[in-house]
């Protein structure tokens, strides 16, 4: 399984990974940021 996070600079990028691992069928997990308002990464980055 392929754990994904990001910070609100990465979660577009974050969610074109996801989609492109579910089209190919590979599990992943995903532990936010799902918006582009402004977060701390480390939160987010201590789940992965």
């Amino acid at each position: 399984m392929i754990l994904l996070g990001a910070d609100h600079g990465g979660v577009g990028l974050k969610d074109a990974i996801k989609k492109y691992l579910e089209q190919n069928a590979i599990a992943c997990k995903d532990f936010g940021t799902f918006d582009t308002e402004s977060i701390d990464y480390v939160p987010i980055a201590s789940k992965v």
